[in-house]
């Protein structure tokens, strides 16, 4: 019967009448991603979260803030 539920949900959520985020379907693929990080870290298979575009993003994005943050001390100075 779980595994006929779970079917039903998943098929709710693909035909777009449902949340893969909210009920037990949310809960199962985040005790799944559990597991598998899990096993990365164990295997010392870890790959890197973030990719280079995003780190350079969020980079210069705070090199523009630290700029503006000099450029305002020094008309206080």
């Amino acid at each position: 019967m779980r595994t006929r539920q779970s079917r039903a949900e998943a098929f709710s959520v693909a035909q777009g009448q449902g949340d893969v985020e909210n009920g037990e379907i949310g809960q199962i693929f985040e005790r799944w991603e559990t597991r598998v990080a899990e096993s990365e870290v164990a295997s010392g298979c870890l790959i890197a979260s973030l990719d280079s575009f995003d780190e350079e993003f969020l980079d210069a994005e705070e090199a523009a803030s630290l700029k503006l943050e000099l450029a305002a001390l020094k008309e206080e100075a």
